[in-house]
């Protein structure tokens, strides 16, 4: 008895199955995973398209997102180009402002230079007239007197001129009140104006020389200084203050300012700020000393001022 073959393809046969259902079962099977690979193809376009759409969706709104942005990028360079353009305008005018700030400057600054030169001619002018006169300090005061007479008769002796002489030469005698009398409770002054300096000269130097004296009373016989050249004294009191502390002599400047030296240095000061500064320098070297010719000085000093 002969052997039985195997089947080529057991899966493609089934128990009980005819080699017709088997081949018909075939092209079901081929028919089914065709339509199956065409709606696999189907599906997949379908999403391709609508990823393709989305995409372009996304690259248009991109594309108009740029061209606002670009849009937005040329207003704003725009407007910082018109910004540029006010400042640049601006920075004329304030240059401008800065130079026509500077030129008043310097006129104002002129005017005050023309208007100081002005009062220090004026302070000249007055301290020529001022050389022939004097103040004199602790008088005593009567109700009607005539001052040139008490006045010449008193200081005549002093200079050992005759009392007519004197006073044909005293111009003028009237008493003035002051800041420092009025402190100090003392009689007002008694301001002279002489016709010549030569004797106004003699009255001074013979009140530096003896103690004069009026109906029993000790007189201070002062120079006379013009108001504005003692208001601009009293901005260099401090140096002078130092310097008279320490037995320095100086001689003040017309129309401001001290000179004096300390060993073999000369020193001009002419304003308050080479004042300040001189004292700000000097200070720690200096010694203060009190001495009795330091404080008659500053009283006579303050007198003056006064």
């Amino acid at each position: 008895m002969a052997a039985k073959r195997p089947n080529p393809n057991p899966k493609s046969q089934t128990p009980g199955t005819s080699p017709a259902q088997t081949s018909a079962l075939g092209k079901l099977t081929s028919q089914e995973s065709e339509k199956s690979d065409k709606e696999w193809q189907t599906t997949m376009q379908n999403l391709l398209s609508t990823g393709f759409d989305q995409i372009n969706r996304r690259l248009t709104e991109m594309t108009n997102q740029m061209t606002y942005i670009q849009a937005e990028l040329t207003e704003t360079k725009e407007q910082v180009t018109q910004i540029k353009t006010k400042t640049q305008d601006i920075e004329g005018k304030m240059k401008n402002t800065d130079a026509r700030l500077d030129k008043a400057e310097e006129s104002v600054q002129q005017i005050q230079r023309d208007q100081r030169q002005c009062q220090d001619r004026l302070i000249m002018l007055e301290m020529e007239r001022a050389l022939k006169m004097l103040r004199i300090q602790n008088v005593p005061e009567k109700g009607s007197e005539d001052l040139e007479t008490v006045m010449s008769e008193a200081l005549a002796p002093a200079i050992e001129m005759d009392v007519a002489e004197f006073r044909q030469g005293l111009e003028a005698a009237f008493r003035v009140s002051t800041a420092y009398v009025r402190k100090n409770n003392l009689p007002k002054e008694v301001h002279l104006r002489f016709t010549k300096k030569a004797i106004r000269d003699k009255v001074l130097r013979a009140s530096q020389e003896k103690q004069l004296i009026i109906e029993d009373k000790k007189i201070n016989v002062l120079k006379q200084i013009p108001w504005q050249v003692r208001q601009r004294r009293k901005e260099y009191a401090s140096l002078a203050q130092l310097l008279q502390q320490n037995g320095i002599s100086y001689r003040w400047l017309t129309p401001e300012g001290l000179f004096f030296r300390i060993d073999t240095q000369r020193y001009n000061i002419t304003s308050p700020m080479k004042a300040q500064n001189f004292i700000e320098k000097m200070r720690k070297k200096l010694k203060k000393t009190d001495n009795k010719e330091s404080e008659e000085r500053s009283r006579e000093e303050q007198s003056q001022l006064g």
